[in-house]
């Protein structure tokens, strides 16, 4: 059993909420429910407690009044493995919200969300400096983080370490492999040969810009 859950608090429409998470998520369920009676404080037979669960991990919601709402100090974060995936979350879970920054967002019911792509946070947690940087840049310049902006960071390295300065054969797209020292006549010749014509043409260019 999970031994802690969040808890949710809306206002009087955690029926509405527990339908819309379920329908946006594919791997979803409603686990239970509890309903106020005579005691109330909330109408007799609408939902007092729900459980749901949400790819593996459950939530609790609470029917409970006006008295709190949520804010950006808390919030979802969803780690999406392609850009197909960060699309879909961020068009589905942003109907009637609206958009933050960086790949946030807040739904209909003001609960914030993160929609980020998975190799963001790799290369903002790994060891090269440059990597980090650019990705950080991608995510803080764009509002619905994209797959083709932090790769766009990448290359920013890539342009920026030259054969020239490294002594090394780098390897499209990203980083730079072997020293060319370690590579044969034959070998090179092979490579360039079997290089489409876009790369070999910035091959010879980055040869030229020494």
């Amino acid at each position: 059993m999970q031994k802690i859950t969040p808890f949710l608090w809306f206002n009087d429409n955690a029926d509405e909420a527990i339908k819309f998470y379920v329908s946006v998520f594919k791997n979803s369920k409603l686990v239970n429910a509890s309903y106020y009676g005579d005691a109330g404080p909330g109408p007799k037979g609408t939902i007092m407690t729900a459980t749901i669960e949400l790819e593996g991990q459950r939530f609790m919601l609470l029917n409970g009044g006006p008295m709190f709402k949520f804010t950006e100090a808390i919030s979802l974060f969803i780690s999406c493995k392609t850009q197909e995936e960060v699309d879909y979350y961020w068009d589905k879970l942003i109907e009637g919200g609206q958009p933050s920054q960086c790949g946030w967002l807040k739904d209909k019911f003001g609960l914030s969300w993160q929609v980020v792509p998975e190799i963001l946070g790799e290369l903002i947690r790994g060891k090269d400096a440059k990597r980090a940087n650019n990705a950080m840049q991608a995510m803080l310049e764009n509002v619905k983080t994209r797959y083709k902006e932090v790769e766009r960071g990448i290359r920013k390295v890539r342009r920026s370490v030259s054969i020239c300065e490294t002594g090394r054969y780098d390897k499209f797209p990203d980083d730079p492999k072997r020293p060319l020292r370690d590579y044969n006549l034959i070998s090179i010749i092979a490579a360039i040969i079997s290089m489409p014509s876009r790369k070999f043409l910035m091959r010879i260019f980055s040869f030229s810009a020494c």
